[in-house]
């Protein structure tokens, strides 16, 4: 079994008498999923998810945002068992084995954001996260700048909350 550091709110987790809480099992197999989502796509590390490649798309049409996210989430959970084999130490309550109930849509507001959720399940049958992702596509321009010009580089962060 491997272990990590357990992570609260984009902080590392303390417990009341000054030591850090230390996670394993579908526990850390969750963290460990919650995190790829969280993190920009990057080919040198095959790392990530590629939905931030959606921020700043002004013209994407919402059903193809939908539908594009819908297959980021899917390929970006295969990239993630992929990793998982490399690790000597992951136990069957860690080692995600499918993805099922895969929801995108937009959010119900006037902003263009898309809001994914999942189930995910370990090989030991454990059903981890009940999370809900909620994805920024639409961006700011600063003054100067015309809408519909994107701008290279600049992200929006994912934020995710537990439903």
């Amino acid at each position: 079994m491997s272990t990590t550091v357990g992570i609260k709110d984009g902080t590392l987790f303390v417990l009341p008498n000054g030591q850090l809480l230390e996670i394993g099992n579908s526990d850390k197999g969750e963290q460990d999923l919650v995190e790829i989502f969280l993190t920009v796509y990057t080919a040198a590390e095959d790392y990530g998810n590629e939905l931030f490649s959606l921020v700043g798309e002004v013209n994407l049409i919402p059903e193809l945002a939908v539908s594009q996210a819908g297959m980021i989430v899917e390929q970006t959970f295969e990239r993630f068992k992929a990793l998982q084999q490399e690790d000597a130490y992951l136990s069957t309550y860690e080692e995600m084995v499918s993805l099922e109930n895969v929801q995108v849509e937009q959010a119900n507001d006037s902003t263009g954001n898309l809001v994914f959720s999942f189930d995910a399940y370990t090989t030991s049958g454990t059903k981890v996260g009940d999370r809900r992702f909620d994805v920024s596509i639409a961006q700011a321009n600063p003054p100067g700048i015309v809408a519909g010009q994107g701008i290279p580089g600049q992200l929006w962060p994912l934020l995710w909350t537990a439903e």
